[in-house]
């Protein structure tokens, strides 16, 4: 599957204080933090076409998977009778692996998992595989990309869930948990599954434990496994954000807030909606989240305890280059990822003064105190565009995890009617020179 030769131009930019940017980032030139790393692709970025029969596909999932070697597989799902996924990995340098594959790629077809196109989530496993969710399905592969036939049922698991998009996380030993809300008694859910895909008896009741929300309506926007192996999972419920956490049994954590669910606090008077969530070394949960100010929505970031009772927030973060962080619909779809201990980055989509109507993405950086962090540009703040023929691209879905120094986002590009995947590595370097933090 050959690299799409339309693509002509992949833009980092520096937010700096009120001009137009460069547009390449120069060996010379100081390198702050989260710059593309240029011995990575085409100046810190690989983008691609994904093409069946010929013809490029338009996406609606991505993820990937970051290998001991610093290579890296990327997963996009697609539909043509049924959802599709495909793998493409790439080396340390960003260059194709041909050696992955028949033509270099790997094509994956859960037609049976249904036909909607489909968010997705990879999770390493021990073997240096990955586990893959779309739709309901969850399944296993191994390092070369083939399904593992031992788990579930010839290499799928087919989880219960309200909806066509499963939300799921795996612990470090590859045990899936698939979460969900039960509206009809207004819970949220979890299952468990063993490394074979079983479901887990030893966890809740025949492997699913139930957080009950309260009363009103609830949703749920990410996931999270800690290191300990207790599932977290954040929404809102009722009028109010929400956090819950279970034990490694499958029971409410009573460690945890009040019987193992938080809400969220106010932040001057307006509620505060999480959407992502992220663990920092010390147990501190990182939780990227929206408010609603004279009707516009904006970007705060809140830090939770590690027993969910104490929170503190960041300001409103704006910048002059952003009419609101977080105004956007896809602002309900952040990613949150930690470097150690202190600090953490929050990847969005946002529209600039630049792009219009058209969202880009944006990498916030945080510092030890929840501030932005200058390091890595102006209001701690690296702005990601893609340019193809000419056309600025409409970001949109993304994925994002830090290896050894590195921040990985991958993401999906759309210039009707096709779709492409762009992947960036970007490097930390001055954040861990500095003497204060460590990769």
């Amino acid at each position: 599957m050959p690299f799409d030769s339309r693509v002509t131009c992949i833009r980092p930019l520096v937010l700096a204080t009120g001009l137009a940017l460069a547009t390449a980032v120069h060996a010379d030139a100081p390198i702050a933090d989260a710059s593309p790393d240029t011995g990575f692709g085409n100046g810190g970025s690989v983008t691609y076409a994904v093409l069946h029969n010929g013809q490029p596909m338009p996406l609606d999932g991505i993820s990937h998977v970051v290998h001991a070697d610093d290579s890296v597989t990327v997963i996009a799902a697609y539909s043509a009778g049924g959802v599709h996924l495909n793998l493409r990995r790439f080396k340390r340098d960003g260059t194709p692996d041909t050696t992955f594959g028949p033509d270099g790629f790997v094509d994956v077809d859960l037609s049976t998992c249904g036909t909607f196109r489909t968010t997705i989530v990879a999770q390493p496993t021990p073997d240096d595989g990955f586990l893959v969710s779309a739709n309901t399905c969850i399944a296993r592969l191994d390092h070369q990309g083939a399904l593992v036939t031992t788990y579930g049922t010839e290499g799928v698991v087919r989880t219960p869930t309200e909806s066509q998009s499963l939300l799921f996380r795996a612990d470090a030993s590859g045990r899936a948990h698939a979460f969900r809300r039960n509206s009809t008694v207004t819970a949220w859910e979890v299952t468990r599954y063993t490394s074979d895909g079983q479901r887990d008896a030893t966890f809740g009741d025949n492997g699913t434990g139930r957080l009950v929300t309260g009363t009103g309506p609830n949703q749920w926007w990410d996931s999270f496994v800690q290191t300990d192996g207790k599932p977290i999972l954040i929404g809102w419920s009722g009028p109010m954000g929400a956090a819950g956490r279970w034990t490694t049994g499958g029971l409410p954590d009573p460690d945890f807030g009040t019987n193992g669910m938080t809400a969220t606090p106010s932040v001057n008077g307006v509620i505060a909606e999480p959407s992502g969530v992220a663990q920092l070394e010390d147990g501190r949960l990182v939780l990227p989240s929206t408010m609603f100010s004279e009707s516009i929505r904006h970007l705060v970031v809140l830090v939770a305890s590690p027993d969910g009772r104490q929170f503190s927030a960041s300001p409103a973060i704006t910048s002059p280059r952003y009419a609101a962080l977080g105004s956007d619909a896809a602002a309900s779809d952040m990613r949150a990822v930690t470097f150690d201990q202190r600090r953490s980055a929050i990847v969005l989509n946002a529209r600039t003064v630049d792009s219009g109507a058209t969202p880009d993405y944006v990498v916030l950086c945080l510092d030890a105190a929840n501030q932005p962090d200058a390091r890595c540009g102006e209001g701690g703040l690296r702005h990601l565009d893609t340019v193809i023929d000419g056309q600025r691209g409409i970001e949109k879905s993304r994925w994002a995890t830090f290896a050894r120094g590195n921040l990985f986002i991958s993401g999906i590009t759309r210039i009707d009617p096709a779709s492409y995947v762009s992947v960036w590595r970007l490097g930390f370097d001055r954040i861990f020179t500095d003497g204060t933090d460590t990769p």
